[in-house]
This record gives C-alpha cells, sequence and structure tokens, in this order.
C-alpha cells in the first residue's frame, strides 16, 4: 500500500489518482521512495540528481509541470544517453569517442582471471562516472509526476511517460476532475 508518511509530503496535496498510480507502481514492483523523494525534492525547492520542476511547453499542458523521478528501470536510458549516444538516444548516433574507451578497456587482450577482473572494474567505473556526470549537472532522466502550482502552492496530480502524448495526459487529468 502506497504511504506517503516519512516523505514529509501533504496528503492534501496529492490527488487520489496519483495515490492510486503510486499503490500500482509499488504492486508492480517499483520504488515507490523514487516517486516520494521527488515530490520532496520540489516541495523543498532543492531538487537533486533528477532533472527538476519544469513548465511543459505547448498550449495542452502549458500550465502544469513536471519533475521527474528516477528508478532502477530508467538506469540504462541514463547510461545510454551519457555514454553511448551523441545528444541522447533519439538521435541514435554513437558518440564518437565510444568505441575508442570500450577499445582500451582490453577486452580482446584479456587471458587470465585477474585481466578479467580488472576489465569487470573498469567497465563498472565506466558506468558510474557516466551516470555520476550525469547526476552532477541534475540531468539525470525518469518518467514524470505532474502537478499545477496556483499562488505558490503545488498540488501533484499525476503520473506520466515520456512516450505518451500531451492530449492522452490531457484527458486523464481531465477525466479525473484536475483541470
Amino acid at each position: 500500500m502506497a504511504t506517503l508518511e516519512g516523505y514529509d509530503i501533504e496528503k492534501s496535496k496529492v490527488s487520489s489518482l496519483l495515490i492510486s498510480q503510486m499503490c500500482k507502481y509499488e504492486e508492480q514492483g517499483g520504488n515507490l521512495a523514487s516517486i516520494a523523494k521527488s515530490i520532496s525534492s520540489v516541495e523543498r525547492g532543492a531538487c537533486s540528481f533528477v532533472k527538476g520542476g519544469e513548465k511543459f511547453k505547448g498550449e495542452i499542458l502549458g500550465c502544469f509541470y513536471k519533475v521527474h523521478y528516477f528508478d532502477s528501470e530508467h538506469f540504462f536510458k541514463n547510461i545510454s544517453n551519457e555514454i553511448i549516444y551523441q545528444g541522447g538516444s533519439k538521435k541514435g548516433e554513437f558518440k564518437p569517442d565510444f568505441f575508442k574507451k570500450l577499445s582500451q578497456l582490453g577486452f580482446e587482450h584479456a587471458s587470465s582471471d585477474g585481466d578479467f577482473v580488472k576489465i569487470s572494474n573498469d567497465v563498472a567505473k565506466f558506468v558510474v562516472d557516466g551516470i555520476n556526470e550525469r547526476a552532477g549537472r541534475g540531468a539525470v532522466t525518469g518518467e514524470w509526476v505532474i502537478y499545477r502550482e496556483n499562488e505558490g502552492e503545488r498540488f501533484y496530480c499525476t503520473l506520466a511517460y515520456h512516450h505518451e502524448d500531451d492530449a492522452v495526459i490531457f484527458k486523464r487529468l481531465q477525466d479525473n476532475n484536475l483541470i
């Protein structure tokens, strides 16, 4: 059962739709803390390693904001955006130095268990350094918590996904009387 206890989030600031989505997310093995921490960080005005609260662009959702939440399911997306693809995976172009860095790890010359341990450690460092650089820029991405602001007060409405069309999100908000 999803709970906001321990995260310093007033229940009156969270829609029943979002509570329901959080329960389902948790039932499916998602980490509820990732969502709650993102909401808490917006409330404190201190978004940490995830992309902070930003206003939607465009007419459909232009009066709403989004904050990213990050869970283990988003790890590969962030790694691929940071160390594999130039300009993010949507463009599909490899970063010029990606294969050079991989070749420097020494896979082709490994011949002993010690070599493979060193290579494994180097690969882990390569990945961790990439995610840490992204986090240091506040650029870790995930999915969204959608909220609105009114006279400095925030109300958290729904979870949403990057692949969802704005009109679909808008309809969900409208169907749940959140507009």
